[in-house]
C-alpha cells in the first residue's frame, strides 16, 4: 500500500535551508540598532553617509564570512543573501544621502597665519 508522508505533502513543505526569519530578524535588527545609534551619535546630514559606510562594510562581513562557510551550503546561501541586503541597504543609504556635508565635515582646518595680524 502506498503511504503518504506528511512532510513531502504539497501542502505542507518542510523548506530546505530551515526557518528563514532568524537571518530576517538579524538583518533587521542590526540595521535598526546602527541607525539609531548613528542617529544620536552624529548630525543629521551626516547620518546618511556614515550609514552607507556602515552597511557596505557589513555587506564585506557577510560575504566573507559566506564564502568561508562554503561547506555548509544553508549557512552561505543565507550569507550570501545577507551581504546581497546589506549591498542594497547601503547604496540606497549612499543616493540618499549628501556626500557634501562628509567631506567639510572631515576637511583638516588649518591654523591660521598671524602675519596678517
Amino acid at each position: 500500500m502506498l503511504e503518504l508522508n506528511p512532510l513531502r505533502s504539497i501542502f505542507r513543505r518542510v523548506p530546505a535551508s530551515g526557518d528563514p526569519r532568524p537571518p530576517i530578524v538579524i538583518f533587521v535588527t542590526s540595521l535598526a540598532g546602527v541607525f539609531i545609534v548613528l542617529l544620536l551619535a552624529l548630525p543629521a546630514k551626516a547620518v546618511l553617509p556614515v550609514f552607507s559606510l556602515c552597511a557596505l562594510g557589513a555587506a564585506a562581513c557577510a560575504a566573507i564570512a559566506s564564502a568561508v562557510l562554503q561547506s555548509k551550503p544553508v549557512s552561505a546561501e543565507i550569507g550570501w543573501n545577507l551581504a546581497g541586503a546589506f549591498t542594497l541597504v547601503g547604496c540606497a543609504a549612499a543616493i540618499l544621502g549628501e556626500p557634501e556635508f562628509i567631506t567639510e565635515y572631515v576637511r583638516p582646518i588649518v591654523p591660521r597665519s598671524r602675519l596678517d595680524d
